[in-house]
């Protein structure tokens, strides 16, 4: 497992991992919500992948998305294939 962090003048602002299983699985990428909309979730998205590809010589990538970064993965060269659905219990 690798995991990237994104600073701002010292403060984080976005973060992802990267797991390297056969193919690079870029997960828990977030970006601090007064961040947002800036180019740090794909920034540090770009950097993992870029990371995670250099250490372990994968090409290969996967990721799940939510609806709010979704945007950002076409322009990194992913393509949607599938929804996937949540679950959660009732209160």
């Amino acid at each position: 497992m690798y995991a990237y962090l994104a600073l701002r003048d010292g403060v984080p602002v976005a973060a992802a991992t990267v797991e390297a299983v056969g193919r690079l699985f870029v997960v828990l990428v977030a970006t601090d919500a007064r961040r947002q909309r800036r180019g740090y979730g794909e920034a540090v998205t770009r950097k993992a992948l870029y990371e995670g590809g250099r250490a372990t010589g994968i090409t290969r990538a996967t990721l799940h998305a939510t609806e709010a970064g979704a945007p950002v993965y076409p322009r990194i060269g992913f393509e949607p294939n599938s929804r996937i659905g949540f679950y959660s219990l009732k209160p």
